[in-house]
């Protein structure tokens, strides 16, 4: 295990008792066992079996932190809510009921992606800044979070490629692939709490080159469910 993970541990676990908390009555429906005891049942799992393994992507000093740790604790609890006989669609439901509720709760985080997002210009310029922060961070840890902002169009004013994603290749490398379908659909989640349009056609899951990010202009926000990765027809491409 990397000493960033060591270090970081309690608060990982706080972080998922809070992240978990907003669906503990799920989870007790699911393990049929109090939450208290289902989520350090979860924690064990995720110590023992992904943090011990999971690669060190720049800790704190990268955004992408975040990302990876919470989607690979998203997976841990479903790995070990498979022996209380949960779905995968089960899950895939709780866990975009969890992001959903996160960003509710956190209203400063949302309210400051909301402002970037309305204005595209300031986007393009942030999103930028913190591609060229990827790509040094990528330098000297490789396999980390690498980002293309490409030039905006009339009915997309912010398009982004995410063009290295360590949990899709954490996933391959330790056969938790069948997850990623749902793990992606929480960016749909994410910015559909903050109102705004993703329109996605491609995603390294589905064995695309990256995972793009385009935000429709004056358009609703997508559905949610059922997860756009499993549509052959999806309607957004």
């Amino acid at each position: 295990m990397h000493q960033y993970y060591k270090e970081k541990s309690a608060k990982l676990k706080k972080f998922m008792i809070e992240t978990f908390g907003y669906i503990a009555t799920d989870i007790e429906k699911a393990f049929q066992k109090p939450f208290d005891e289902a989520v350090e049942e979860v924690w064990q799992f995720y110590y023992d079996e992904i943090l011990d393994v999971l690669p060190y992507i720049g800790g704190d000093s990268v955004s992408g932190t975040f990302n990876l740790t919470g989607a690979t604790l998203q997976i841990a609890l479903a790995e070990v809510g498979k022996k209380y006989g949960l779905s995968i669609e089960t899950w895939g439901k709780m866990i975009g009921k969890s992001v959903e509720m996160y960003f509710e709760n956190h209203f400063f985080k949302s309210m400051f992606m909301k402002i970037v997002l309305k204005y595209p210009k300031l986007a393009n310029m942030a999103m930028k800044k913190s591609a060229e922060l990827n790509r040094q961070n990528a330098l000297e840890n490789p396999g980390s979070f690498e980002t293309e902002v490409l030039e905006p169009t009339e009915d997309y004013p912010i398009i982004m490629h995410n063009t290295v994603c360590p949990i899709y290749n954490f996933a391959k490398e330790y056969g938790y692939m069948d997850y990623m379908p749902y793990l992606c659909n929480l960016d749909y989640v994410m910015f559909k709490s903050i109102g705004a349009a993703l329109y996605r056609e491609k995603t390294c899951a589905d064995g695309d080159e990256y995972c793009d990010f385009k935000f429709k202009k004056n358009a609703p926000a997508p559905s949610v469910w059922p997860p756009h990765v499993l549509n052959e027809e999806d309607p957004l491409k």
